[in-house]
């Protein structure tokens, strides 16, 4: 094959130098003779891979370039990762499975007997659902701006570069956006209800409203009369998108101490620095003794291990000053406060093991892979992945009466 094309493109450069003196009939010899290696160009579904568009080679400068920084900068700001037990490789659901084991001994008889419902699997599941992230960027919007000089040279159509850090912001928002909202304050798409014109909306009401064809999700943040939505009384109404992508941990608690399948609560009201440290062990003290000896954490909101901290100033002076970990005093270091990122804006404190809350997702590359399509003047890029959070046993956590 290759000495054919070969012989070809020879013999198109003899008959070019006899068109010199015999006019069209050698010209159009050339064509055809061009035309006929071209059918020998490598393809892939019919199309000669030199003239495949976009130019993918264009793109390597965007996310590819930056895709280590960006998955370093999106997976560290991702804090519930390594404060939860994460389980990879969920699609949709896993169950959770919890062995109770209900048979008691007994005084000797001689007669064996098995109790019935002596061992039982029940449990909850971990469900993941899928979230995306889209943006777009016009590389012109930067000319006319202090930023203009970080674009390479030239301002042709083909010019497509633009600041790197832009990824760098778009990155961290997103970081935040699901690292503050979903795990403690997400409630998952069922919780919103199709908009009704003629329902009045009180405050907190999820709510998903149709705009261009698009279902969108909002909280209501001031109480409505009927007729009013996001297009009219956008005042009226929050993007609640974040919190649709999946339920929880805080909402799952908060569901399973309503219902009382959580029967460990602590009752504590607010909390202050002055009682931070008898609250805080209130809760500890909730849970079963089995898991107290074993160990286990206690997580809390930032404020809320600030207000710990000045309860047990006096204490840390002479004991665990200037450590990284800090435990609840008089509990042999069995009891470890664990600050939580993704608790916000929560006078929740959650007593546990570990183990026992759980984060799930399919793959950790699935954060740092940002597809780009470059169009005619700007580009778009799109990430996506799937995320779900789960309890494995209700009876092995305590909490106290906040939300």
């Amino acid at each position: 094959m290759k000495n054919l094309i070969l012989g070809l493109f020879a013999l198109v450069f003899l008959m070019g130098a006899i068109a010199t003196g015999t006019g069209s009939t050698a010209v159009s010899f050339v064509v055809g003779a061009l035309a006929l290696a071209g059918s020998f160009i490598p393809k892939m579904n019919g199309v000669a891979f030199s003239r495949i568009d976009p130019d993918v080679s264009a793109l390597a400068g965007y996310a590819g370039k930056y895709s280590k920084k960006i998955y370093l900068n999106f997976e560290n700001a991702l804090d519930f990762f390594k404060d939860l037990t994460t389980i990879y490789n969920v699609k949709s659901a896993i169950n959770l499975t919890k062995l109770h084991i209900n048979g008691k001994p007994k005084p000797f008889t001689g007669v064996f007997t098995a109790q019935k419902g002596d061992i039982v699997y029940s449990g909850n599941r971990l469900e993941v659902e899928k979230w995306q992230r889209d943006f777009q960027i016009m590389p012109d919007n930067y000319r006319g701006t202090y930023l203009e000089d970080l674009r390479k040279a030239g301002e042709g159509a083909k010019n497509m570069s633009f600041p790197s850090h832009v990824f760098d912001a778009v990155t961290e928002k997103l970081a935040g956006d699901i690292n503050d909202i979903v795990p403690w304050w997400g409630v998952g798409m069922a919780e919103f209800t199709a908009y009704n014109a003629a329902t009045a909306y009180t405050v907190g009401k999820f709510i998903s409203f149709t705009v261009n064809d698009e279902t969108k999700y909002y909280e209501v943040v001031t109480a409505t009369t009927a007729g009013e939505n996001p297009t009219t009384h956008p005042a009226k109404f929050t993007d609640a998108s974040t919190k649709a992508i999946a339920e929880g941990i805080g909402t799952k608690l908060r569901k399973a101490r309503t219902s009382g399948a959580i029967t460990n609560v602590a009752s504590t009201g607010i909390i202050t620095a002055a009682d931070a440290e008898d609250q805080f062990r209130a809760v500890w003290s909730k849970l079963p003794e089995w898991v107290r000896r074993s160990g286990g954490k206690l997580y809390c909101s930032y404020s809320l291990f600030e207000l710990f901290l000045q309860a047990i100033r006096e204490y840390t002076k002479y004991t665990q000053a200037d450590t990284n970990t800090v435990y609840l005093p008089l509990t042999n270091k069995k009891c470890e406060i664990v600050p939580a990122t993704w608790i916000t804006n929560s006078n929740m404190i959650v007593a546990t093991a570990k183990e026992n809350l759980m984060a799930g997702t399919d793959l950790e590359s699935d954060y740092r892979d940002i597809r780009t399509i470059e169009q005619m003047y700007h580009l778009d890029f799109g990430m996506t992945g799937v995320l779900g959070f789960g309890v494995n046993d209700f009876d092995a956590l305590a909490v106290n009466d906040q939300n």
